[in-house]
């Protein structure tokens, strides 16, 4: 799987998972036309365990700390 991490205006974090056949621009340009507020911070892969690694080559963006966080609280990995 891959995720952009996208934070609001007011500094709200949410990380968008999606299938590995679709591009983290074309994702990106999606939330963004659906929510015009929102910006993308950090982008990559999403582990089984729900771990954060790798990096979009087309966005230029890498997980930052936190990431894996909150996609293993999305994803109900955080035991």
């Amino acid at each position: 799987m891959k995720y952009v991490m996208f934070e609001d205006p007011g500094g709200m974090q949410y990380p968008i998972v999606f299938p590995e056949n679709k591009e983290h621009g074309f994702i990106t340009q999606c939330v963004r036309a659906a929510y015009p507020g929102i910006k993308p911070i950090s982008a990559g892969f999403v582990g089984n365990n729900g771990t954060a690694y790798g990096q979009s080559v087309g966005l230029k963006m890498k997980p930052l700390e936190g990431d894996t966080y909150l996609l293993k609280k999305l994803l109900g990995k955080d035991e």
